[in-house]
């Protein structure tokens, strides 16, 4: 008979708590964890946290990595780690941000280690970057609001910083090319 009572209060309170994250879960979102899948394909998890501000500003910050990748056809390893600050603008008035179309700034910092391995000797390429850009976006949510899908592109300027133990990549002026494109398509939780 006790037993009884604990599990109809158990219930109870269950479907309570249900009832009330139902009912939070409805409301707008303002936080969003998302994956960026362009990166997953040149072998770096980079993912991000945006919090929308008010109905028109959010931030977001992410990070990136890359864990020991072998390049066999170039006989190296690479290992690389990233952050990254985003202010974002989305002009339409809306409830609250995360949803439409965005413009954006943004500062990154960015590592890279290379290991190269030769039979005469081995070489190594430490590259620091950082800098700055804009993008212009769309995210939308679906699945009841849920389901963040974002594509995003924009040019940056970047100052690099290079330490190798190679004339050739000394004089190699591509690899410290201050201009590139920032290109992602993530998908993740809205919350």
């Amino acid at each position: 008979m006790r037993h009884a009572k604990l599990l109809q209060r158990f219930f109870l309170m269950s479907v309570l708590t249900l009832l009330v994250c139902l009912h939070r879960l409805q409301a707008q979102p303002k936080n969003a964890v998302k994956l960026n899948v362009l990166s997953l394909g040149v072998l770096t998890f980079s993912g991000y946290y945006e919090r929308a501000l008010s109905e028109r500003w959010s931030l977001q910050l992410g990070l990136s990595h890359t864990p020991g990748v072998a390049f066999p056809w170039i006989n190296a390893t690479e290992t690389t780690y990233g952050g990254i600050g985003e202010v974002k603008y989305y002009p339409k008035k809306q409830t609250m941000a995360l949803e439409g179309l965005y413009v954006s700034g943004f500062l990154r910092y960015h590592y890279w280690n290379t290991t190269y391995f030769y039979y005469y000797n081995d070489g190594y390429r430490i590259r620091t970057a950082y800098g700055g850009g804009f993008t212009v976006g769309y995210q939308k949510l679906l699945l009841n609001k849920h389901l963040s899908i974002d594509l995003f592109a924009g040019p940056h300027l970047s100052k690099n910083i290079l330490l190798t133990n190679s004339e050739a990549d000394l004089a190699n002026r591509r690899l410290v090319n201050p201009a590139g494109l920032r290109v992602g398509a993530t998908i993740g939780f809205a919350f």
